[in-house]
């Protein structure tokens, strides 16, 4: 999950994340098409931009992506109101005066439910 302002980063990060596992096409902000899908030599990668809201017909494909293997990007996904399957992470971009803050936290399984955070 990506979490952030307009412009904090979140494409540019999902850009670089499928650089580095390998592709190498061209990656497009998903914001008016809703999802992108990239083939991967080892899996699939849906990354998907709930900006202008979610719908059923969003919800279900949200709930078919998240019951196969792929690998799922998602920004704004606070616009879906469900609970995510854990575990999960979370990645949220914000941009301070002078820097950029990146903040990753790790929800584990129902077991585990405290994130585990890290501020880089």
């Amino acid at each position: 999950m990506l979490r952030g302002e307009l412009g904090s980063g979140k494409t540019t990060f999902v850009r670089g994340l499928l650089s580095g596992l390998g592709y190498s096409g061209r990656v497009l902000s998903p914001t008016f098409t809703f999802i992108r899908a990239y083939y991967l030599d080892s899996c699939m990668m849906y990354h998907l931009d709930l900006y202008r809201g979610a719908d059923d017909a969003i919800r279900e494909t949200v709930s078919e992506i998240l019951s196969g293997t792929g690998v799922l990007a998602i920004e704004w996904p606070e616009k879906l109101d469900i609970e995510w399957p854990r575990p999960y992470t979370e990645i949220s971009f914000e941009s301070l005066e002078s820097e950029h803050v990146i903040t990753i936290s790790t929800y584990a399984d129902s077991c585990h439910p405290e994130a585990e955070s890290r501020r880089i």
